[in-house]
């Protein structure tokens, strides 16, 4: 069997579970590869094709970046096209589509070309996390085109069913694999420079926990904020909020004004390369997943990397990887829920919290093994 995967993104985090997979696929089928040209994971069996974003990857974001990706991504497209006419591949996997007018485009030349052979699309967010309810007309255009849509989680699938009805019998679920190749060190040089750092928190503070990754609305970081500035300024805790902000989260930007002089709550703004990122993780006790909407989120398998407990909502299939009680606290949406899971973890031990997350490193990394997850697509997808 022969596949050909294309994944505009697979950089960065989203790199670890596209190395999952690729590692995983390449026991059972031909696989070729297009890629972010940035990609550093594993590679396929077969041919790597490094075609997307090269000149644009890098650039800052601005309006002139946009038009350009937007250019690379058509050109990307029309390279893609040439490949899957020169080859016969069985199937066409992808993950990640971007600029869904110009995919409609190259899905309708793909679906010629296909013919009958099977188009497959991982959904890793049934719609867009920002401004997603304004995509679902156009979405159920681009779903038209694939013979199956995967999912990572049943509560997933059930959000797919009741936003898009007419493509009940397309959604599949394909859990989420554990990262591959996340480093959890720490480059001596930004240790040495943190030390001090790392000796004051730990006796200034019991318990430390941390939030990071792209900040807008449906994470919930402001409400965390709120939470945590209402119930704990007196606890001898620190909650640490890492990461970019995304610039129309104004409800963010209003709390982190009014924080600035908040001894126990400290955020870090911006993109952290990944060893100071390791820092952050590495010296926390718990980190917090306080989504209002999501459809999965590869912060619990960072954490089941670097052996730290969870305290989730039950937002997406985010709840699905945790056992309540044993590796993490899964907790319902509203804030009160949120903040009484909060509360919980406040009142256990350090042992206690670091045996949650010894608990949530064994559970991940047997359960969601990408051989399960490959053997699973292979028989009962590709086949």
């Amino acid at each position: 069997m022969k596949v050909l995967l294309i994944n505009p993104w697979g950089i960065r985090n989203d790199q670890y579970y596209t190395s999952g997979f690729i590692s995983s696929m390449n026991r059972l089928i031909n696989l070729d590869y297009v890629s972010n040209y940035y990609y550093k994971g594993v590679n396929p069996n077969g041919k790597l094709f490094r075609i997307f974003f090269k000149n644009t990857e890098n650039m800052s974001e601005s309006v002139r970046r946009t038009i350009l990706r937007g250019i690379e991504y058509i050109v990307a497209w029309n390279k893609i096209i040439k490949i899957i006419n020169a080859n016969e591949y069985d199937i066409i996997h992808i993950h990640w589509l971007l600029f869904y007018k110009a995919d409609i485009v190259f899905l309708e030349k793909l679906r010629k070309i296909m013919g009958t052979k099977k188009i497959i699309l991982t959904a890793h967010n049934v719609i867009p996390h920002i401004n997603g309810e304004r995509k679902i007309e156009i979405l159920k255009k681009v779903y038209s085109y694939f013979d199956y849509i995967l999912v990572h989680g049943e509560a997933i699938r059930d959000e797919f069913v009741e936003i898009f009805p007419e493509f009940r019998n397309k959604i599949k679920v394909q859990y989420h694999g554990v990262y591959l190749g996340q480093g959890t060190s720490i480059r001596l040089s930004i240790y040495n420079d943190k030390k001090s750092e790392i000796d004051r928190l730990r006796m200034k503070y019991n318990k430390i926990f941390i939030m990071y990754g792209y900040h807008y609305f449906n994470k919930g970081t402001d409400r965390l904020i709120r939470i945590w500035k209402e119930n704990y300024l007196d606890k001898d805790a620190l909650l640490l909020v890492v990461g970019k902000k995304d610039s129309v989260y104004l409800e963010l930007e209003e709390i982190v004004q009014q924080i600035k002089s908040t001894d126990n709550i400290i955020y870090i703004q911006g993109y952290l390369e990944e060893d100071i990122l390791n820092y952050y993780i590495n010296i926390s006790d718990c980190v917090i997943v306080p989504y209002r909407h999501a459809s999965m989120s590869g912060v619990v398998f960072t954490a089941a990397t670097f052996k730290k407990m969870v305290i989730c909502t039950k937002a997406g299939a985010i709840s699905e990887y945790i056992e309540d009680q044993k590796d993490g606290l899964v907790c319902g949406i509203e804030n009160e829920e949120l903040n009484m899971a909060i509360g919980k973890a406040m009142e256990m031990s350090n042992v206690e919290m670091k045996m949650m997350g010894e608990n949530l490193f064994k559970n991940i990394y047997s359960k969601f093994s990408w051989q399960v997850i490959s053997n699973n697509v292979v028989k009962n997808i590709y086949c």
